[in-house]
């Protein structure tokens, strides 16, 4: 898990940076782990890539004497703990173990007076084991460099354990551990939406809310984890607690209607009812969101009628008590569905992401072909380079500079992350009129590293369907000839006949005697690639078999 980078919600091992340090160390023991998280601060982390490099072999064992082998072999050469400098003193300079702790002490209030001093006794005491003044001074050099952010190792070694245990129960409790994360992590979005990606990268299913299922927090159901419904906003402690009281004792709710009879209206009022609806968690319900929604205003009329009717003892025509009369019940309204642009945006308004999908499915086989980089990885990214990114415009903040022109701020979301991309004066003619929130757009950037941090300016934005056509010039699909059934065939020849456009198609026919493929031009199937067009493509084929092939 560790060599895999899959420390997600793992103690001390969670950023980014250190998963992807963790993929190119590859720990094989507590000892890595020890290095990996007294390295990762301010100051050592400059050392990360030699201390890999020295594992792996790519890079000399180096010791600045052979007698501090012995102290420095364990971290391959590069002092890393505050106890390296204090034996390193001890082994050159002849200190007691008293002494050398007051020479930590020196190092990290870099008081002159005090240093000029401890080079005198390091060099005395140096000068005794035969070692020259000139390698001495090296090295109290680097010990004073290294003291200043050296990391306690006892403080390291507890942390690495705790991180260690906290993965063991998420490799071996995979859906309780994430689950626990992802109730600890209700109050922060960001950090929600991480985990919950974590989460599918495992290849755990992740739930949506459910009216007759969630729990308050998220909970593991079968294989699978349950949203909990404290993270759909809105939805109080309160709510909560009479939705699961009145179904633990009454059973499952059936509908809309049966829902709100069933529920005390002072404790789940109609903003709670809405938050519900558009969070997904009466999905099960026969109906669909937007109908709940429009029905809501009768519902709590019909369950305050029906409340009021059993308050007052009120008996149906038939002599019968209310309990047990037949209510009219109201019919559902018809209303046509939200479409998937607004469902996905009632989630993210009330959820803080996006439980069902995500507005960029419907352009992924371009996202996966043309993106060049996701913003999950921004901070890995070299300056002074550009990328391109493909996300949905989530904020606009338009200005106007001294001269009057104007300029913007966009916040991109793409599966992984977000971030702000900056439009400048120069090329806001071109690109504002795309400034839309809720636009799905591919933008090229460059990184450019300033003092206050990293920027994207932008150079080019298009919205998706532009890139679609600008971007694919033909479609490639990697077949194995003997193991393709003819019904995906015939399913493709359907696709092209009902698509016609003017992106060409072409196969790679694999020969499983030679492993070679080799590459036919179709003659027939010139086909109009729209997202429809290629989802269904992949789900013939499979994502991996289908290439989109075009400017790069």
């Amino acid at each position: 898990m560790f060599q895999r980078g899959e420390t997600v919600a793992i103690f001390q091992f969670e950023s980014s940076g250190m998963r992807e340090y963790m993929k190119l160390l590859k720990p094989t023991d507590l000892n890595d782990l020890i290095a990996m998280n007294a390295l990762y601060r301010p100051g050592p982390m400059d050392l990360i890539p030699n201390y890999i490099a020295r594992k792996h072999g790519r890079e000399p064992v180096e010791y600045p004497h052979p007698m501090l082998e012995e102290v420095l072999k364990p971290t391959f050469g590069i002092p890393i703990y505050q106890e390296q400098v204090m034996q390193m003193a001890q082994v050159m300079g002849s200190y007691t173990l008293g002494g050398a702790d007051l020479l930590r002490r020196a190092m990290g209030k870099k008081k002159k007076e005090e240093m000029d001093a401890q080079r005198i006794t390091f060099l005395k005491g140096a000068q005794g084991n035969q070692v020259d003044e000139t390698t001495a001074n090296q090295v109290f050099d680097m010990m004073e460099k290294f003291a200043g952010y050296g990391f306690n190792k006892s403080h390291s070694a507890a942390y690495s354990l705790v991180a260690y245990q906290t993965a063991y129960l998420k490799a071996h409790y995979p859906y309780a551990f994430l689950a626990a994360a992802m109730t600890s992590e209700m109050g922060d979005t960001k950090k929600l939406a991480i985990v919950l990606e974590e989460a599918r990268h495992l290849g755990l299913k992740v739930l949506p809310p459910s009216i007759n299922h969630s729990q308050a927090a998220f909970s593991v159901e079968g294989e699978a984890i349950r949203f909990g419904m404290a993270a759909i906003k809105g939805v109080g402690a309160g709510s909560i607690e009479t939705i699961c009281n009145e179904r633990n004792q009454n059973g499952s709710f059936t509908s809309l209607y049966d829902l709100v009879k069933r529920l005390d209206l002072r404790q789940v009022n109609k903003k709670t009812l809405e938050g519900l609806v558009a969070s997904g968690a009466l999905d099960a319900f026969e109906g669909h969101r937007k109908q709940f929604i429009v029905a809501l205003d009768d519902a709590i009329r019909f369950a305050h009628q029906a409340q009021l009717n059993r308050a007052a003892g009120q008996n149906s025509l038939f002599g019968e008590s209310s309990d047990t009369a037949i209510e009219l019940t109201p019919q559902m309204p018809f209303v046509e569905p939200w479409s998937r642009g607004e469902t996905l945006r009632n989630e993210r308004e009330l959820i803080g992401l996006y439980v069902s999908g995500h507005p960029l499915d419907e352009y992924g086989p371009l996202v996966r072909a043309f993106s060049t980089a996701s913003f999950k990885d921004l901070e890995k990214l070299e300056p002074d380079r550009e990328y391109r990114f493909c996300g949905i415009i989530t904020e606009v903040q338009k200005r106007y500079a001294k001269n009057g022109k104007p300029f913007a701020f966009i916040t991109l979301e793409d599966f992984e992350g977000a971030g702000e991309i900056t439009i400048f004066s120069s090329q806001f003619e071109r690109i504002g009129p795309h400034l839309i929130p809720d636009e799905l757009v591919m933008a090229t950037a460059k990184l450019e590293k300033r003092e206050r941090g990293a920027s994207l300016i932008a150079k080019d934005l298009m919205p998706m369907w532009q890139a679609q056509e600008r971007f694919i010039k033909s479609i490639l699909l990697r077949l194995n000839p003997e193991a393709v059934p003819a019904e995906q065939m015939q399913k493709l020849k359907e696709v092209c006949d009902q698509n016609k456009g003017g992106t060409r198609l072409y196969f790679d026919l694999l020969n499983p005697i030679s492993g070679r493929a080799i590459r036919l031009k179709s003659r027939l199937c010139v086909i109009d690639p729209s997202p429809e067009v290629l989802r269904t493509m992949e789900r013939i084929f499979g994502p991996e078999n289908v290439v989109l092939q075009g400017e790069s």
